[in-house]
């Protein structure tokens, strides 16, 4: 009977300790989100209408060649000419941070995918000790090296 005592307390604190490491877990999920969240934010605010400065700018690269295979009058071609380079210029300025926005943003898809790990870990572990408790079968439940692993790493830098 003393025994049956000391596994269900053990398995009460290991239940407590699972619960405060889901709470940070969360937490840290929580930020994790908020952060790729804000850079979906910056990413939109970069880009915001370079679809149609693209577009704008194929429309001149189409007039500037009708101009010069003599399919129109000429104009003025050179006004048409810069403005299709500062059009360049500006897409060319937008789309420069793809690759460092794509490259956060797999980091931080990397962190949920972690955190998401560790916390079915966690509902697993929970699930086993609730299955020992309703069947009655309090045997010894040692803290695994797992268990000990997990633990360490929930303080995980978002």
């Amino acid at each position: 009977r003393a025994l049956c005592s000391l596994a269900q307390d053990r398995v009460w604190e290991e239940s407590k300790e699972a619960m405060g490491q889901l709470r940070e877990l969360k937490a840290a999920k929580r930020n994790v989100q908020a952060k790729l969240a804000e850079l979906f934010e910056q990413r939109k605010e970069q880009i915001a209408d370079l679809p149609d400065l693209i577009e704008e700018r194929d429309m001149l690269g189409k007039c500037i060649f009708q101009i010069k295979a003599g399919l129109t009058k000429e104009s003025d071609t050179a006004d048409l000419k810069q403005k299709q380079k500062e059009l360049d210029k500006e897409i060319r300025r937008r789309s420069a941070g793809t690759r460092v926005f794509f490259k956060r943003k797999l980091e931080l898809r990397m962190q949920l995918d972690e955190l998401h790990t560790k916390i079915h870990e966690i509902y697993g572990r929970q699930e086993q000790n609730e299955r020992r408790r309703q069947n009655g079968t309090w045997e010894e439940t040692a803290h695994s090296s797992a268990w000990d692993d997990l633990s360490d790493s929930c303080h995980l830098k978002a």
